[in-house]
């Protein structure tokens, strides 16, 4: 269990004490602090179980309070929980916080409502001494006004005293119609009589200024209103006589303050502007009024009684008498986060599409008139140029652009303007950023094999030199002093016969294996919906010749160009899923010119098209693989064929290629309103290419 404020345990707090005030910040609150702040400022004692007391409260005062009037709401507040307060002891100013349902059995019966310890908990059981009516009757009058969770109402055995428990509000409204009901007469009786369109307080108050300033609602002819307990319907006390004034009263006063909702549709000025003048209109006494802005249809739905609906109507139609030259302001739109150019361009095309209605057509429609579409002259785009107004007194609406201060500057009716004015806001919205990082593969890998003989024999008959040979480029052989040559030249495993002057044989056997792999890997940020591009080529000049009967002249005749490029366009969708429009090219060079006049060969692979990948997943989006396979065989014709001797006279060769290109994209969305997550990104590459990121570097501080 939980005391607090032992202070004043033992000691009683008068009413008339004055009373610590304080203002409570806006926002949630423990409710156990609450109860706690709320005993302290009432001076009270109180004791409680913490479970009871789990959760917040939400506060929202305009002006501090008291100590008994803070007391008060906590006790409300408690009671909506199903919690109250309520004193177990006589003679014990210590009140517990218990459950609303077992208040009634826990709670001790005071002697009567007057005797109360201050500030009064907020469940009390106080004991009513009937004079005039009989305790039976008074139970059946009172039974429709106590708590449905709580509340108890009995006879005791003492004659003509009855027990109320109760919350605290419902036992001091049932002590005041006790001393209504309980007249020596005895023909005061009560009943319920609802009310639709004004709040029971309120109509009580209009109902004793009516009949002569009472209160309580009855003034001097007799009869009394009280508040209902279910906040829709007041309580008639008083003679046959006096409940039929006060319900046909009651009910005149009530349907004429029946609330109404019309739609009004303000022309030449903003809907905005026109419900402040409403309300200001209206002062601080709007009796049930609510305005709601439908900036859709740029109307106001207004909830009112018959007479204030009579009022805005007047309103209205004077604001239409005012001349249209004199409500044509000029306003400026700031455009923050993309082209003013852009958006401009937009509203004109909106314009020409006829999307705004004009002033004659609203006017019709408020005056009861079938509204009429506007064409395009309703709201009109500068014909004269995109940075003037044209004529100003036209209907219609001008728009320039302020390129200097990226505004949108418009001449036109305020209804039109404030359209516009949503409109921009709606379409100057920031956009988030797309870091693209596009890896692009080239991967080749080769083989060939060569094998093949050559033989050489030389005849000397009769000084005369006779060569055979069978070459297939294996070997340099020739025929000079004597025959002889040189041998075994070339690549490869060589093996050579040699007998000089008379005989010779060279075997080759070659063999070459390829593996490469080229990475290209260009980064670029994009905002969202916006082109990126990325160019990194390598030229390759050329020459070219002009040739005349008598001499020829060399010129630059241009270059080729082989690299990288790369275009991408980001828009972001859905659960950031990146739709991506992209266009991937990687070329290189793959031999020399075969003529100087010729740029030398290139090899170029390209991938483009539209997909959708995920956020931060590196994806292939798209690859080229080519392979080839060949065979070649060189022999001497007739030899070469011959099985088994034919092999000494042919050579073999095969090869093989196999080259592949990948492209790989990872999308990385920037969302970060201070772009920290593009500092974070870029951090790495700063440090590697030893770049001051100018933010101060943070050392570790060890504090004792």
């Amino acid at each position: 269990m939980i005391i607090t404020g032992l202070s004043t345990l033992f000691a009683g707090v008068s009413l008339a004490q004055p009373q610590a005030a304080a203002i409570l910040p806006a926002g949630d609150i423990p409710l156990a602090r609450l109860v706690d702040l709320s005993a302290d400022l009432a001076e009270v004692s109180i004791e409680y179980d913490a479970t009871l007391l789990r959760g917040n409260a939400t506060l929202r005062l305009a002006k501090e309070l008291e100590g008994d009037q803070l007391w008060a709401l906590t006790n409300e507040l408690l009671a909506a929980r199903g919690l109250t307060t309520l004193r177990r002891g006589t003679d014990s100013p210590l009140l517990s916080v218990v459950k609303l349902q077992d208040a009634a059995r826990l709670a001790v019966a005071d002697a009567d409502f007057a005797s109360l310890y201050a500030p009064i908990p907020g469940f009390v059981s106080v004991g009513l001494s009937l004079e005039h009516m009989a305790p039976d009757d008074f139970l059946a009058e009172i039974e429709p006004m106590l708590s449905s969770s709580g509340g108890e109402a009995s006879r005791t055995p003492e004659p003509g005293v009855i027990r109320i428990a109760d919350r605290t509000p419902v036992v001091r409204r049932v002590v005041e119609l006790a001393a209504v009901l309980d007249t020596p007469d005895a023909v005061s009786s009560m009943e319920f009589v609802g009310v639709d369109s004004l709040a029971p307080a309120e109509l009580i108050q209009l109902v004793g200024t009516i009949r002569g300033g009472s209160t309580a609602g009855g003034g001097e002819q007799g009869g009394r209103l009280f508040e209902g307990p279910d906040g829709r319907s007041v309580i008639v006390v008083g003679t046959a006589r006096e409940r039929a004034d006060l319900r046909s009263l009651v009910g005149r006063l009530d349907e004429n303050a029946r609330l109404e909702t019309r739609l009004y549709t303000p022309s030449g000025f903003g809907t905005s502007a026109v419900a402040d003048l409403i309300k200001s209109s209206f002062g601080e006494e709007p009796n049930g009024l609510e305005i709601v802005e439908d900036g859709l249809t740029s109307t106001l739905q207004v909830t009112a009684a018959p007479a204030q609906h009579e009022r805005i109507a007047a309103l209205l139609e004077r604001l239409e008498s005012v001349p249209p030259g004199a409500r044509r302001p000029l306003r400026a739109f700031p455009v923050r986060n993309r082209d003013a150019e852009e958006i401009a361009s937009l509203i004109r095309n909106l314009v020409d599409a006829g999307m705004f209605e004009s002033g004659l057509a609203a006017r019709g429609r408020l005056a009861g008139e079938p509204s009429a579409q506007a064409g395009a002259g309703s709201m009109s785009r500068n014909r004269s140029g995109e940075d003037g107004f044209g004529d100003a007194s036209d209907e219609g609406v001008r728009i320039a652009v302020d390129r200097g201060t990226s505004r949108l500057l418009a001449i036109g009716e305020p209804r039109d303007l404030d359209r516009i004015g949503v409109l921009v806001e709606e379409l100057d919205v920031r956009q988030p950023q797309v870091m693209l990082e596009v890896l692009m593969v080239s991967l080749s890998d080769g083989q060939s094999r060569d094998f093949g003989i050559e033989l050489q024999r030389l005849l000397d008959d009769a000084g005369t030199i006779v060569g055979l040979t069978s070459l297939f480029g294996i070997s340099d052989l020739g025929l000079s002093d004597g025959g002889s040559g040189v041998l075994g030249s070339g690549s490869g495993a060589t093996a050579v016969v040699l007998d000089p002057g008379d005989f010779s044989v060279v075997i080759r056997a070659l063999e070459n294996i390829s593996d490469g792999r080229a990475l290209s890997m260009p980064r670029v940020l994009v905002n969202n919906n916006e082109s990126g591009t990325i160019n990194s080529t390598v030229e390759e000049p050329f020459l070219s010749t002009n040739a005349s009967d008598t001499v020829a002249t060399t010129s630059f005749g241009g270059s080729s160009a082989a690299g990288t490029q790369v275009n991408v366009t980001p828009q972001i969708a859905e659960g950031d899923h990146i739709v991506l429009q992209y266009s991937v090219s990687l070329s290189s060079f793959v031999g020399e010119s075969a003529d100087p006049a010729l740029p030398p060969p290139r090899q170029q692979n390209t991938i483009s098209s539209r997909a959708t990948i995920p956020d931060g997943y590196t994806i292939v989006v798209g690859g080229i693989e080519i392979e080839s396979e060949a065979e070649a065989e060189t022999r001497v014709p007739l030899l070469g064929a011959i099985p088994g001797v034919g092999e000494l006279f042919k050579s073999r060769s095969q090869s093989s290629s196999r080259s592949r290109f990948y492209a790989f994209i990872k999308p990385t969305v920037m969302r970060h309103e201070s772009f920290d997550d593009l500092k974070h990104y870029g951090r790495p590459f700063l440090e590697e290419a030893r770049v001051d990121d100018g933010l101060p570097e943070l050392l570790p501080r060890v504090i004792r």
